[in-house]
């Protein structure tokens, strides 16, 4: 809201130069919503883990990554009635989840349903958390942003571009928000 895009690659690159991280935003946050999850949220994640009905495909470390790399708050997957939206499908492929964890959450293989709806309920506040209590803070060029409805341009951890869409009404961001 107080960064006008025009400014935003100047100001990126002032960042880089002065913290001496060439980083783009995208690792940044990543990395701060990965320590959120190994972190402050571990019980969480502790949690989750124990509503599968085995071993966590990769374990707790690979749950940690798909909370993390997630591009959106959350994923909106009915595991009752079986539903999957496009948009869930498309935010889990986007984060780059290891296929056998990706299938879980997907429903295309079975799993208990508080196992899904948990993993939706956690990753909120990762994504709080990790980006606007973390990575606003500790991205200079990023601080005009925090609170302000928009961050940079995101980054999967792989160095991929991941565009921000569908802005809605005065460019308020909406369900699929990414970080």
């Amino acid at each position: 809201m107080f960064v006008d895009p025009a400014g935003e690659a100047a100001l990126g690159s002032l960042w880089h130069e002065i913290a001496g991280d060439p980083r783009p935003f995208g690792e940044v946050a990543f990395e701060a919503k990965l320590e959120q999850a190994a972190g402050v949220f571990r019980p969480d994640v502790e949690r989750l883990a124990r509503e599968l009905d085995r071993e966590p495909p990769g374990g707790l470390e690979a749950l940690e990554r798909a909370l993390s790399s997630l591009p959106v708050y959350r994923t909106y997957v009915d595991p009752v009635a079986g539903k999957v939206a496009d948009e869930d499908r498309e935010a889990i492929a986007e984060a780059g989840i290891a296929d056998p964890l990706a299938r879980i959450l997907l429903l295309d293989d079975p799993a208990p349903p508080a196992f899904v709806a948990r993993f939706q309920q956690t990753s909120p506040p990762v994504m709080a958390k990790g980006v606007e209590d973390t990575a606003f803070y500790r991205y200079g060029a990023a601080a005009g942003a925090e609170r302000g409805g928009r961050g940079p341009e995101p980054v999967r951890p792989s160095g991929r571009q991941v565009p921000c869409r569908e802005r809605g009404a005065a460019g308020a961001l909406s369900r699929a928000t990414c970080w």
